[in-house]
């Protein structure tokens, strides 16, 4: 049975349960699919998306990375760390202010974010080849009402 033919679960919990488990088939399923940089486990799921957020920015601040991603900035300093050990990344300080350090993707960094975004989008064109306009648009207003209610102030400090 396709789960478009399932029943929506009518409470909340159930509902999460619900999609959580969707959530995880659907990471399976991306990842089989899939044959870049996150898929192959070169990198985590944090790291892929740090160097798609530093790259989609041109460069970051260290401070702006760590606020983005709620984190402690100790806890992005290690995840740069990592990723300058990879040549995905590198560190420069400003002219202006030598305190304050800039991050940007290297051009090796540049071409994995490239090859992801590229896998991403054709997987996703197979995903939803089959759905009609009307239910690619209501699957596109649920994703940004998530994206919205996460952007909202959670109440807590930065993650470490």
């Amino acid at each position: 049975m396709k789960y478009s033919q399932f029943k929506t679960p009518a409470s909340l919990p159930a509902f999460a349960r619900t999609l959580n488990g969707l959530m995880q088939e659907l990471m399976l399923g991306l990842l089989a699919r899939e044959r870049n940089a996150l898929a192959k486990g070169r990198l985590t799921l944090p790291q892929m998306t740090a160097l798609d957020h530093v790259e989609a920015h041109g460069h970051c601040a260290m401070s702006s990375l760590a606020a983005a991603f709620q984190m402690n900035p100790s806890t992005a300093t290690s995840l740069v760390d990592r990723m300058v050990a990879l040549n995905l990344m590198r560190r420069e300080r400003t002219a202006e202010d030598r305190r304050a350090v800039m991050v940007s993707a290297t051009a090796e960094g540049r071409r994995v974010v490239g090859r992801f975004r590229r896998e991403r989008c054709r997987t996703l064109e197979i995903m939803f080849r089959d759905l009609g306009e009307l239910r690619r648009g209501a699957f596109l207003d649920a994703i940004r009402c998530a994206v919205d209610a996460l952007a909202a102030p959670a109440g807590g400090g930065a993650r470490s």
